[in-house]
């Protein structure tokens, strides 16, 4: 008999964390903005041309953060010894361990093996069934020997 888990596909979606992150930034680089332009603040003692340089990279910045999460993956597909993660494909053996963070609402975090952090495009929340899903791949990853770690998943942005 065949194990179902090795062959399937679940719905995924971005955990909410990542969109509070670039809501509370906007504030911050308008505030950024209304002091270069008017030269009143923090940017007006050291130069509005300063000030203006550090709001357009901060706002490249925040903009690369929302390209990041326009292009995150919408599923994941486990086929026999690997996980594809929208076009990422990646084997068992080179995922250092599946970090799960959460109680209630779950969110997964694949850490592959000689990366310190959880890459953005690695992290996300099932949907659907969430706690039949999870446990499936839990499965998966035990039989394939990769480390379960329960706890605050550390990501890069």
């Amino acid at each position: 008999m065949e194990d179902a888990s090795l062959n399937k596909t679940y719905d995924i979606k971005l955990p909410a964390s990542s969109w509070v992150a670039l809501i509370l930034q906007l504030p911050v680089i308008s505030m950024i903005f209304f002091s270069a332009l008017t030269g009143r603040g923090f940017y007006s003692s050291i130069s509005p041309m300063i000030g203006t340089l550090f709001s357009l990279f901060y706002t490249g910045a925040l903009i690369a953060l929302g390209i990041r999460m326009v292009i995150q993956p919408r599923s994941m597909e486990i086929i026999g010894e690997k996980m594809i993660v929208g076009r990422k494909e990646i084997t068992a053996v080179h995922i250092d361990k599946l970090v799960i963070q959460g109680y209630l609402s779950q969110i997964i975090g694949i850490k592959p093996k000689g990366k310190r952090l959880v890459p953005s495009l690695l992290c996300f929340k099932i949907k659907g069934n969430e706690e039949e899903n999870i446990e499936e791949i839990i499965q998966w990853a035990k039989r394939n020997g990769i480390q379960i770690k329960y706890g605050r998943i550390f990501r890069w942005i």
